[in-house]
Formats: C-alpha cells, sequence, structure tokens
C-alpha cells in the first residue's frame, strides 16, 4: 500500500515539474519552460521547431535574440 501511494505522489510531482507558464510578451501569449531559477531567469521553448529563450528578471521579461 504505501509503494504505491509513494508511486502515486511520485508521478504527481513529476508532472507539475514538467508545467508550463503562460506569460505575455509584447502582447502575444507564449507557454514558456523554466530551465534555471535565480536573480535573472531562463525561460524557453521550442516554436516552428525553433527554439526560443527569454530571461526574466522581477516582472520584465526579455527575448534572447542573435543578431
Amino acid at each position: 500500500m504505501k509503494k504505491i501511494l509513494f508511486l502515486i505522489l511520485f508521478v504527481g510531482f513529476s508532472f507539475s515539474a514538467l508545467a508550463q507558464k503562460q506569460y505575455t510578451i509584447n502582447g502575444k501569449t507564449y507557454e514558456l519552460k523554466t530551465e534555471v531559477n535565480g536573480t535573472i531567469d531562463l525561460l524557453w521553448n521550442i516554436f516552428d521547431r525553433k527554439y526560443r529563450y527569454f530571461i526574466r528578471k522581477d516582472s520584465m521579461i526579455t527575448e534572447l535574440v542573435n543578431t
């Protein structure tokens, strides 16, 4: 019984770690995954088979662009 309860809790926490949050950036809404938490957070996702990265400091989010 304890093993089944442990397995259910483990699976539940695993899915919550993979959750995406929605952010609105320049009028567009994106679902982004958090890769690194800290003073500056690194957010990312794949759009049209391309990786896009964003940084978040406080409540301001900026896309990282290769120019």
